[in-house]
C-alpha cells in the first residue's frame, strides 16, 4: 500500500460537488466548506487497523439508533430546539466517552499525530 494520494484533489473535488448540490441550500454549504477538512483527514491516516474500524457506518447508525431510542419516550417535543439540545447533549456524552480511550486508532509508534494534524490543516 503506497498511501493515500494528496488531499488536494479530494478537496478541489468535494468543494465543487458541494457547491453544486447546495446551490439552494447556502447554509448546508457553508457547513460543508468549514467541515471538509475534518472530513477528508480520514485519507492521511495511512493505518490498515483505523482503515479496516472505519470502514462501515455502524457507528454512526447506532449513534442514531441511540437519539431515536431516548426520543420515542419524549414523542412530542416542544419546538426544534428542545430536539437538538437532547441530541446534542447524547454526541456531547458519547465524546466524552470515547475521549476517555483509543477507540478508532490504536496506540502506535507508526502515527506521528503532528503530521495529522498539519495534514488536516492542509486539506
Amino acid at each position: 500500500m503506497s498511501g493515500p494520494p494528496p488531499p488536494g484533489p479530494r478537496r478541489s473535488s468535494a468543494g465543487q460537488r458541494s457547491s453544486r448540490r447546495c446551490a439552494d441550500l447556502p447554509a448546508v454549504a457553508e457547513w460543508l466548506e468549514e467541515t471538509l477538512g475534518d472530513t477528508l483527514s480520514f485519507y492521511v491516516l495511512t493505518e490498515a487497523e483505523a482503515r479496516r474500524r472505519l470502514r462501515t457506518t455502524n457507528a454512526l447508525e447506532r449513534e442514531h439508533e441511540e437519539i431515536r431510542r431516548r426520543t420515542r419516550v419524549i414523542r412530542i417535543f416542544p419546538n426544534e430546539a428542545s430536539y437538538l439540545r437532547l441530541a446534542t447533549a447524547l454526541a456531547w456524552d458519547r465524546n466524552d466517552t470515547w475521549a476517555k480511550r483509543r477507540y478508532i486508532i490504536p496506540a502506535s509508534p507508526t502515527i506521528n499525530v503532528k503530521n495529522v494534524l498539519r495534514a488536516t490543516q492542509r486539506a
